[in-house]
């Protein structure tokens, strides 16, 4: 089988950095694989090809006719080489709508993964013209469920471990990672924080890991950062900003007491699930991950938005001994292995890319357009 993935950005770092991981993955298990993004800093993986739309050359007139020729320009370069079986569409539904009309004259099924609570007009088009949905939990798609498929994270469990069995962090490190935006709810840790410390003698620290994008998270970041230093939590609370997808984030997951995300329902973090991998216990406010978490859900799940409830939550893991911390991360990096490593994923995946290739043949095309 022969697959085009489209995709944001091709890189180590940021909260995109885990393609590569995926690709490299699907590269050994199908014929080929091509790569469309809309900018790249490296690449790496032999006998994948990577094109840019040129996004890193900063168009400032018609950016978007730029890609658009660049994407058909790269459409004709595949197809010299003997074309494409599927298209798969990460997360950008306006990915869908600018290569549905090649894919529809060249009879190629699209499948659209997507996991964000955001619906708006261009998901709801790349939903109709997709042959099939996919995403990472139930929770994880807020629109028409009459295509969707659940298939999990897809976490590489190797590479995201809890490392040596003798490595133990006495600090009482809180790990939050991820983007630096509204919607990734910081406020509530930070908040939470202050009310811990009023609480407890505990020592503890909080590591934010994570970087802007927009500037209207640069001013969010701000924000942040002006409630730490009106709460004197300057000692306690720490900006580290982002780092590469790989052995950094690690150890910084392999540092922690345990790791806190506080997006709400209707996301679906990779970070859960990575801190998890590395025999983590993680805070979260997302109700999708219950099934995850298993037998620890009640304890693990606070309410989105209430910094009371996440302090209630934080001093619960702080009271549990080293023994009763670690059984929790081997518990929950089991659980990830069994509904979200890389391997499922990916096996998944192409039973889906088989099952779209077929129907869109000729068997049954009722399910596509």
């Amino acid at each position: 089988m022969r697959v085009l993935i489209l995709t944001q950005r091709w890189g180590k770092g940021g909260v995109l950095g885990f393609v590569q991981e995926w690709v490299r993955e699907l590269s050994r298990k199908v014929e080929k694989v091509y790569c469309v993004v809309l900018e790249k800093e490296i690449q790496e993986i032999p006998d994948v090809p990577v094109f840019s739309l040129g996004k890193e050359k900063g168009y400032r007139i018609l950016p978007d006719l730029h890609y658009l020729i660049r994407l058909y320009n790269i459409l004709v370069k595949i197809e010299k080489e003997g074309g494409v079986d599927v298209i798969f569409s990460h997360m950008l539904p306006i990915f869908t709508i600018a290569i549905f009309p090649y894919a529809y004259l060249r009879r190629i099924p699209i499948v659209q993964w997507y996991a964000h609570p955001s619906v708006d007009l261009k998901l709801k088009i790349a939903h109709h013209l997709a042959s099939c949905v996919v995403t990472s939990l139930p929770t994880a798609y807020r629109y028409k469920k009459d295509k969707v498929k659940v298939l999990g994270q897809g976490i590489d469990t190797k590479m995201f471990s809890p490392g040596p069995p003798h490595r133990w962090f006495p600090e009482l490190l809180i790990l939050y990672v991820g983007r630096i935006s509204p919607v990734k709810d910081i406020e509530t840790l930070i908040k939470a924080a202050v009310l811990l410390r009023k609480r407890s003698n505990l020592n503890f620290k909080v590591s934010i890991v994570g970087g802007p994008v927009t500037q209207r998270d640069r001013i969010y970041l701000e924000t942040l950062k002006k409630l730490v230093e009106e709460e004197n939590l300057e000692q306690i609370v720490t900006f580290e900003g982002p780092v590469e997808h790989g052995e950094e984030l690690v150890e910084w997951y392999r540092r922690c007491y345990f790791h806190v995300n506080l997006t709400p329902t209707g996301s679906g973090d990779k970070t859960v699930l990575e801190s998890m991998a590395c025999g983590k216990p993680t805070l979260v406010a997302n109700e999708g991950f219950r099934e995850t978490l298993g037998k620890y859900a009640e304890v693990l799940t606070f309410k989105y938005g209430c910094p009371e409830d996440l302090a209630n939550k934080m001093c619960f893991l702080f009271r549990l001994s080293r023994k009763e911390i670690e059984d929790m991360g081997k518990y929950l990096r089991e659980r990830v292995k069994r509904f979200h490593s890389l391997e499922i994923l990916m096996e998944k995946l192409i039973d889906v890319f088989e099952e779209v290739v077929r129907i869109k043949s000729g068997k049954n095309e009722n399910y596509l357009l």
